[in-house]
């Protein structure tokens, strides 16, 4: 989205941090799409999305103090929005995540040590249909999946984050990705056959 403003991502950051309402807004009307892709990816659903969403921004500007320029901005920014979801998460372990189709989200990040079949597969497949079969997977394993393969965390990292073991971590990423591959194995034979 283009700034109305016409001032630059910094200026937005220091005025916000002056807390000045125009800033405020310009800085949530530029990253809030974004930063709802990020929460529809934990969530159960898009309305909850877009109160965490709400909740992320109030979250943001209270915290934007400690930004202090180094690094990206819209990582560290985030990074807030994923730890918001989870302690969502962590404070409602019995409801169902499912994963929210947002067309306008970013879902092409991967680790360097999987893009070269995972990209082959997503051109096979398409980038739709892969977030069709992401949403049928388990919660816990979705919620694995987008922690390791999008969001880059490490198995420790979500060890610590969702409260289970780094061998459980393995065993959900390794049983999702082979439940996505099955899927996939289904998609191509039926467009073979057609």
């Amino acid at each position: 989205m283009k700034l109305v403003l016409n001032v630059s991502i910094a200026e937005l950051i220091e005025g916000c941090k002056k807390r000045n309402p125009h800033c405020q807004k310009e800085l949530f009307m530029t990253f809030y799409g974004r930063m709802l892709g990020v929460c529809i990816r934990y969530s159960p659903s898009r309305e909850e999305a877009e109160d965490w969403t709400q909740d992320g921004f109030i979250k943001l500007f209270d915290k934007i103090d400690l930004y202090n320029g180094n690094g990206v901005f819209e990582a560290w920014m985030r990074r807030i929005f994923v730890n918001l979801c989870l302690d969502k998460i962590r404070k409602s372990k019995n409801s169902l995540l499912t994963y929210s189709l947002d067309y306008n989200d970013e879902v092409t990040r991967v680790r360097p040590e999987e893009e070269n079949s995972d990209s082959k597969l997503l051109e096979l497949i398409g980038r739709e249909k892969l977030l069709e079969e992401i949403q049928n997977l388990s919660p816990m394993y979705r919620t694995v999946f987008n922690l390791y393969v999008l969001e880059g965390y490490t198995h420790q990292e979500i060890s610590s984050e969702l409260g289970i073991s780094e061998g459980t971590s393995k065993s959900n990423l390794s049983k999702a990705k082979g439940n996505l591959r099955k899927a996939f194995e289904n998609i191509l034979k039926a467009k073979h056959a057609s």
